[in-house]
């Protein structure tokens, strides 16, 4: 089966934060299944890029077997973060 995992705070085992969704996809690959995650590129927890992407909107690297794909995210700066990041740019 094919599985995509879809959550913007997808950690992996060297980031700071919860991996609960790394290791949630390592027993489903561990029992044969083909396994993707998107996340956010930002972690939150550091304030860091957990990957450096190449292209503008992303990247994807293969971890333990799961296809992690990043994307591009800018950080929320608090209370307001969410809101302003929904917002059309004017144009």
């Amino acid at each position: 089966m094919r599985i995509l995992l879809v959550h913007q705070h997808a950690y992996l085992p060297e980031h700071a934060g919860s991996t609960r969704h790394y290791s949630l996809a390592k027993e489903w690959v561990r029992r044969g299944h083909e396994v993707t995650i998107v996340a956010s590129s930002f972690l939150h927890a550091t304030r860091q890029e957990a990957t450096r992407p190449q292209a503008a909107e992303g990247c994807c690297q293969w971890v333990d077997g799961i296809r992690f794909c990043w994307i591009r995210t800018p950080p929320s700066q608090g209370l307001g973060g969410p809101v302003r990041r929904c917002r059309p740019t004017p144009g």
